[in-house]
C-alpha cells in the first residue's frame, strides 16, 4: 500500500511539473508566433508605405520640375533636387522590404525602370528649359510624353499596394488566428497544471494519513518484534547501517553483561568482544562483513566473548544483514549463544579422539577411519611410510590409486555392499608398496553405532599378508604338483611294468624253448638272439631312467668338443633308422650346403635328434613320412623334425616335455616307452645352451621339434683343432707344471689329477679352502686349479688370499666352476683368477692355454 501510494505521489508531482512545462512552452511558442504574425503584418504596411513615398517622392519631383519649367525660377528646383536625391535610397529600401516577394520583385524591377525613365525626362525637359527658353519646354511639355510615363509608374505603384493590401489582409486574419490560439491553449495549459496541483495536493494529504497509520503499525511491531526478541532462547542484537546497536534481547544483556538502556548508539565492537581462544587476538566481527558484503556470515570455532566485567565463555553466532523491500541494507542481526557445555564436550570428545589417534598412530597394522558413506577421513602414520603418499592423497576414494588395478573393482563394490548393510567389511587385496611391489592384505572394518543403530563411523585396519598368502599358494601349488607327481608316478609304474612285461615274456618263452629243445642248436641260437634283444631294451630303458636321474640331479657330464652337425645328425640317422624302415616311414634330410660347427658333445647330441626320429616313427602310422632339416639362422641353427603322425593337442603341447607324459596314452594304441624321450630332449638340449619347442595344429595334424643350437664359426672350429693340435704337441714336447687341483668333489679332483699326471704334469690335491692355502705353502704349485664352491674357504677368499701373498702374483690361478655368466667370469676377474674354464674342461684347451702361459713367461 506504501509503495504504489509514493508512486502515485511522485507520478502526480511529475504530472504537474510536465503541465507546467507545457504551459510555459506553449506559452513562449504563441508568444514567439505572435512575435512573428506581428512582424509580417508591421512589414507589409512598410512596403505599402515604402511604395507611396517613392509615388510622393516622384510627384513631388514632377510638380517642382513643372514650376520651374513654366516660370524659369531656379527656386523651384530645390524641392525637385530634394525628392530625387531621396528616390533612390526609397528605392533601395523597397527592394529590401520585397526581397521576400517573388511577384513583387519582378514588378519592383519594372518600377525601378520606370522611375528612372521618368527621372531621366524631367532631367532632359529641365536642360531643354534651360538652353531654349520658354517655348522650347513648353514644346515639349506639348509631347506630353512625361505624364504617360508617369501614369505608367502609378499603375504599377497601385499593383503592388493592391498585392500588399490583400497580402496584409491575409496576414492580419493569420495574427488574430494565432492569438486566439494563444489565449485558449494558455488557459487550458494554466487550467490542467491547477488540476495538477490540486490532485497532488490531494495526493500528499492521503499519504500523510497513511504515513501516521503505518508510523502507528510499526510501533506496534516493534513491540512485538521486541516481545519476540524477549521470547527467543538465543541472544540477539540488531545495529543499523553503521554497526550501531539498536535493540538487543534479553539473553543478549545477560550474555554480554550489557543492560539494553547502557547499549544503544553504542558501537557492537564495544558490546559484543570476541577473540580467538587460541591465540587470544581479537575476531572481526561478523556483522561488518554482513553489513558490508551483504552476506551471511558465521563465527569460526573457537571463539570466546568477553563480557562487561570481564568473563570469557565460549560461543557461536551468525550475523545477517537486515534489508528494506527494494534491497537496501539497512541495519545487521546478530545471533549467537552460549556453547560452554557443548565446547567442554567437544574437549572431552577431542581428548578422546587424541587417545585414540595415538594408539592407532602406535600401532604396528595399518589403521583406517571413515564416515558413514564410506568417505575415508583418516589413514595412520603407517599408511603414509608404506605407499609413500599423504594423507590428502589418500582420503576420501583417492586410496584406490594404491590398489592393485585387477582388485580395485571388486574391492569397491564389496566396500559399497558393507556400507549400504552395515555388515562387516573384510577382504583380500593388493597394496601398492613405496617401491612399487604390491603386497597381498587382509582388510577388516567394522561400523561404530549409536543406540538406536545409527552408524556413526567406520573403523578397519589392513594386515600384510604376503608372505602368509605366498606360503599358501606355494602349499597349494606343492599340493597340486605332489598330486599331479603322484599321479604320474602312478601313470610310470604302469607304464613301467608294462614296458618291463613286454620284453619278460619272449625272454620267458625263450629260455622255456632252450629248456624243452637244448640239442637243438637253431633253437638255443634263435632263443639267444630274442633274449639278447629284449636283454638290450632292457638295458635301454634303465639307461634312460638313469640320464633322467642324472639330468635332474646336475651329475650328467657333457664331453664337449667342435663337431660337425651333419655327422651327428648322420649318428641319428643311423641310430633310429631300423625303427623308421620297420614302419615303412620315407624320412628326408635336408643339411645347409656349408658345414655347421657346434660346440657340443657329439653321443648326447646324436641320442637327442634320435630319440625326435623315434618318436616321429612312433606316433606316426605306417606309411608316414618324416622330415629332418636344418638351417641356419644367425648365431644359431634350426634342427627340425616334422612327421605326418597323430599330432599333438593344443593345450598338451607345453607339458609334452614333462616327465613321464605322453602324446597318447590310450591302451589301444600304445607305442611303448615310459614318457622320458622328450624330457631328454629338453633337458639334454638345454645343456647344451639350446632350446627345443613343440608344434602342432591338433589332432591328427602331424607335429613338428623344432631344436635351436648356438653355433661357432668355421674360423672358430679350425681354433678348436688347432688347440687341441697344439696341446697334443705341447703335452710331448713341453716339460710338465706343478698344479694344484682343488676341489670338494674327490672323484672330480682325483680323475683330473690322474690325468695332467699321465701329460707329465706335477700334480697334488687339496678338498676345501683351507687345505688349499695349506698346499700353497708346502707344494709351491705353479698353477692352482681351483673350484669356486668350497667348504670353510671359497675359491674367491682362497684366490685373494693367495694374492696377497709374497709371490702369489706368479701362481697362475684357473677357475674351474659350473657358471659361466658373464657377472660370474666378473667376480673370477675382481678375485684374482688369471683364467675362467666352466666344468667339465676341455683338456686339451687348458693345456693349451698353460702352454701360452708359459711362452708368455718366457718372453718377459
Amino acid at each position: 500500500m506504501k509503495a504504489p501510494l509514493k508512486a502515485t505521489l511522485f507520478l502526480g508531482a511529475a504530472v504537474a511539473v510536465i503541465l507546467l512545462v507545457i504551459s510555459v512552452v506553449l506559452a513562449v511558442a504563441n508568444i514567439r508566433q505572435l512575435h512573428d504574425r506581428s512582424y509580417w503584418v508591421s512589414h507589409t504596411q512598410d512596403v505599402i508605405h515604402g511604395l507611396d513615398n517613392l509615388v510622393l517622392l516622384s510627384t513631388t519631383a514632377e510638380s517642382s520640375q513643372r514650376g520651374y519649367l513654366l516660370t524659369g525660377e531656379p527656386r523651384y528646383l530645390g524641392p525637385y533636387i530634394a525628392a530625387v536625391g531621396s528616390v533612390g535610397e526609397a528605392a533601395d529600401e523597397l527592394q529590401r522590404l520585397v526581397a521576400d516577394n517573388g511577384r513583387q520583385q519582378a514588378r519592383f524591377t519594372e518600377l525601378r525602370q520606370r522611375i528612372q525613365a521618368r527621372l531621366s525626362t524631367m532631367v532632359e525637359l529641365i536642360e531643354y528649359r534651360k538652353a531654349g527658353g520658354f517655348d522650347a519646354g513648353h514644346e515639349l511639355q506639348v509631347l506630353d510624353r512625361g505624364k504617360q510615363e508617369m501614369d505608367a509608374l502609378r499603375t504599377i505603384v497601385s499593383e503592388m499596394i493592391a498585392d500588399e493590401r490583400e497580402l496584409l489582409t491575409v496576414r492580419e486574419q493569420h495574427y488574430e488566428r494565432t492569438y486566439q490560439t494563444a489565449l485558449i491553449s494558455g488557459g487550458l495549459s494554466g487550467l490542467l497544471a491547477l488540476a495538477a496541483i490540486t490532485a497532488y495536493l490531494l495526493l500528499l494529504r492521503r499519504h500523510l494519513r497513511q504515513l501516521d497509520a503505518a508510523q502507528q503499525v510499526i510501533a506496534e511491531q516493534a513491540e512485538r518484534l521486541r516481545t519476540t526478541l524477549a521470547s527467543i532462547g538465543d541472544a540477539v542484537i540488531s545495529t543499523d547501517c553503521d554497526a550501531a546497536i539498536t535493540n538487543m534481547n534479553a539473553v543478549a544483556e545477560a550474555l554480554t553483561g550489557w543492560p539494553l538502556a547502557d547499549a544503544l548508539g553504542k558501537p557492537l565492537e564495544q558490546v559484543f568482544r570476541i577473540i580467538n581462544e587460541t591465540s587470544r587476538n581479537t575476531v572481526a566481527n561478523p556483522a561488518r562483513r554482513a553489513l558490508s558484503e551483504g552476506i551471511i556470515v558465521g563465527l569460526a570455532n573457537h571463539t570466546l566473548l568477553i563480557t562487561r566485567d570481564g568473563f570469557e565463555r565460549p560461543i557461536d553466532d551468525s550475523a545477517a544483514p537486515i534489508r528494506c523491500k527494494d534491497g537496501e541494507i539497512v541495519g545487521c542481526v546478530l545471533v549467537f549463544r552460549d556453547v560452554t557445555e557443548r565446547h567442554q564436550a567437544e574437549m572431552q570428545l577431542a581428548a578422546s579422539e587424541r587417545r585414540l589417534q595415538s594408539v592407532m598412530n602406535a600401532m604396528p597394522q595399518k589403521i583406517f577411519t571413515a564416515q558413514p558413506n564410506g568417505f575415508i577421513d583418516y589413514f595412520n602414520p603407517n599408511w603414509s611410510e608404506y605407499t609413500g603418499l599423504s594423507m590428502a592423497q589418500l582420503s576420501g576414494w583417492s586410496w584406490t590409486q594404491a590398489i592393485h588395478p585387477d582388485d580395485v573393482a571388486e574391492n569397491i563394490a564389496v566396500w559399497k555392499q558393507a556400507i549400504d548393510t552395515g555388515e562387516p567389511f573384510l577382504f583380500e587385496h593388493r597394496f601398492r608398496r613405496v617401491d612399487g611391489e604390491y603386497r597381498w592384505h587382509l582388510s577388516r572394518a567394522k561400523a561404530l553405532t549409536d543406540e538406536a543403530g545409527k552408524i556413526l563411523l567406520w573403523i578397519g585396519s589392513n594386515t600384510d599378508i604376503h608372505e602368509q598368502k605366498q606360503i599358501s599358494n606355494e602349499l597349494r601349488d606343492i599340493a597340486a604338483q605332489l598330486s599331479e607327481a603322484d599321479q604320474r608316478k602312478n601313470n610310470f609304474l604302469a607304464m613301467l611294468a608294462h614296458e618291463l612285461r613286454n620284453p619278460l615274456a619272449p625272454i620267458s618263452n625263450a629260455l622255456r624253448t632252450v629248456q624243452l629243445f637244448p640239442e637243438d642248436q637253431t633253437t638255443v641260437q634263435s632263443a639267444s638272439r630274442v633274449m639278447e634283444r629284449q636283454v638290450r631294451q632292457i638295458v635301454r630303458l634303465v639307461d634312460d631312467l638313469l640320464d633322467v636321474s642324472r639330468i635332474s640331479h646336475g651329475k650328467i657330464e657333457l664331453r664337449r668338443e667342435c663337431v660337425e652337425l651333419g655327422q651327428i645328425v648322420q649318428m641319428a640317422v643311423e641310430t633310429s633308422r631300423p625303427a623308421i624302415d620297420a614302419a615303412r616311414h620315407q624320412l628326408t634330410v635336408t643339411l645347409p650346403s656349408a658345414s655347421v660347427f657346434l660346440d657340443a658333445d657329439p653321443v648326447r647330441l646324436a641320442q637327442s635328434f634320435s630319440n625326435l626320429l623315434n618318436n616321429a616313427s612312433k606316433y606316426s602310422d605306417p606309411g608316414g613320412h618324416i622330415e629332418l632339416t636344418a638351417t641356419c639362422e644367425g648365431s644359431e641353427v634350426l634342427v627340425s623334425v616334422k612327421d605326418t603322425g597323430i599330432g599333438i593337442a593344443p593345450d598338451r603341447l607345453n607339458s609334452i616335455f614333462e616327465l613321464f607324459t605322453q602324446v597318447d596314452q590310450s591302451q589301444e594304441r600304445s607305442h611303448g616307452g615310459l614318457g622320458i624321450g622328450l624330457t631328454l630332449v629338453q633337458q639334454l638340449i638345454g645343456l647344451h645352451g639350446g632350446s627345443v619347442r613343440a608344434l602342432s595344429e591338433g589332432a591328427g595334424q602331424g607335429s613338428e621339434f623344432v631344436v635351436r643350437l648356438p653355433i661357432i664359426t668355421e674360423r672358430s672350429a679350425e681354433v678348436h683343432a688347432e688347440l687341441a693340435d697344439a696341446a697334443a704337441a705341447t703335452t710331448a714336447a713341453s716339460p710338465g707344471w706343478r698344479i694344484l687341483v682343488v676341489d670338494d668333489n674327490e672323484d672330480a679332483a682325483a680323475s683330473l689329477s690322474l690325468l695332467l699326471d699321465m701329460g707329465g704334469n706335477e700334480t697334488a690335491m687339496a678338498h676345501d679352502g683351507l687345505e688349499a692355502l695349506q698346499m700353497v705353502e708346502t707344494f709351491r704349485p705353479e698353477v692352482v686349479l681351483l673350484d669356486l664352491g668350497l667348504p670353510k674357504l671359497n675359491g674367491y677368499e682362497v684366490a685373494r688370499n693367495i694374492r696377497s701373498r709374497p709371490g702369489g702374483d706368479r701362481i697362475f690361478l684357473v677357475a674351474l666352476t659350473g657358471w659361466g655368466q658373464d657377472d660370474d667370469l666378473r667376480k673370477t676377474r675382481e678375485a684374482g683368477f688369471d683364467k675362467h674354464m666352466v666344468k667339465p674342461a676341455n683338456y686339451a684347451v687348458l693345456m693349451a692355454y698353460l702352454e701360452t702361459l708359459r711362452t708368455d713367461a718366457a718372453a718377459s
